[in-house]
């Protein structure tokens, strides 16, 4: 196996760019070429270039949770990107993600313009065994969430909550 760290908050690299997010590129024993999250912006393409690694051969993309610091470059990537399927837990779509940092409320999920590559999404509501890979859309929080999350909030019918991380 083989994993290549796209975007990251550091890199020891001079010739990489980072910015607050994750994404990873995968390739696995048997051949997967898979994408997992996006960071939050298309910074990732950019590192991916210069580290030889061609999107168009990515086979899937998994989505770890939401939050615009994993997807924010999935729009970006799917224009690139004619056939990967997108896979994520069921419930991203179920509510609004955002943040009160500093008391301002600020978007920190999908992008409505998302919808438009629905078509390309596998939503996973249960653990799941595809295409030689686990993907585990539930973990039981049986600790306690990390204080920096106190800004973190869905909205669903109107109603505003903290976010549970359910989707994680």
């Amino acid at each position: 196996m083989k994993i290549v760290t796209l975007t990251d908050n550091r890199t020891q690299s001079g010739r990489l760019e980072t910015e607050h997010g994750l994404s990873l590129y995968i390739e696995t024993d048997c051949g997967q070429k898979i994408l997992y999250d996006t960071g939050q912006s298309d910074l990732f393409m950019h590192n991916a270039e210069k580290l030889g690694v061609d999107l168009q051969e990515i086979d899937k993309v998994v989505i770890s949770h939401g939050h615009y610091d994993h997807v924010g470059g999935l729009i970006a990537f799917l224009r690139v990107n004619k056939t990967a399927k997108v896979y994520m837990n069921a419930t991203l779509f179920n509510y609004e993600y955002f943040s009160l940092k500093s008391g301002v409320k600020k978007l920190n999920g999908f992008a409505p313009e998302l919808l438009q590559y629905s078509d390309r999404f596998v939503l996973l509501d249960k653990n799941t065994f595809a295409d030689n890979l686990w993907m585990i859309t539930y973990i039981d929080h049986a600790y306690e969430m990390p204080k920096g999350n106190a800004i973190l909030y869905r909205q669903y019918e109107g109603v505003e909550e903290l976010d549970k991380s359910e989707h994680e």
